[in-house]
């Protein structure tokens, strides 16, 4: 297991959208700079802490930004958080 933290930021947060680093795009989706045969950008599977369970995209914000847009359940369980600008969202990888 790995894990990697975001900081939420205000702007981010106000677009719904999660900007990625290097380290967390990378370990969400370690296949990224694969060739074309293993190169995988498909939506992963995301277990939130609340059992709730999400398909999470890799979208791609335009000048080499890569993050999410999210879904419906990451939002809701952020809302539910009280998530706010400053705090940080720790993700874990299990690769089975």
């Amino acid at each position: 297991m790995a894990s990697e933290t975001i900081e939420l930021k205000r702007e981010d947060l106000q677009l719904q959208r999660l900007v990625f680093g290097d380290d967390v795009r990378d370990l969400l989706w370690p296949a990224f700079f694969g060739n074309q045969t293993i190169r995988d950008l498909n939506p992963i599977h995301l277990a939130l802490p609340n059992g709730q369970e999400t398909a999470l995209p890799l979208d791609f914000f335009g000048a080499g930004v890569w993050g999410t847009k999210g879904t419906p359940e990451l939002w809701r369980w952020l809302t539910e958080q009280g998530r706010e600008a400053g705090d940080s969202l720790l993700l874990e990888a299990i690769y089975a």
